[in-house]
């Protein structure tokens, strides 16, 4: 996930945590809290079963 800038909207950081980050930019704290979560694939999803 895409860690941007609440101010300035510069990408600091790519992943999941929970972390207080500065921008170089523009000298904002950043508070980051994210949790990271996939969707749990489907299996079946878009495919019938074979009946034999």
């Amino acid at each position: 996930m895409k860690q941007r800038c609440i101010n300035c909207k510069k990408l600091l950081a790519i992943g999941a945590g929970n972390f207080a980050i500065k921008c170089p930019r523009c000298k904002t704290l950043n508070h980051i809290n994210t949790q990271q979560t996939q969707a749990k694939p489907d299996i079946d999803k878009g495919h019938r079963p074979h009946n034999d």
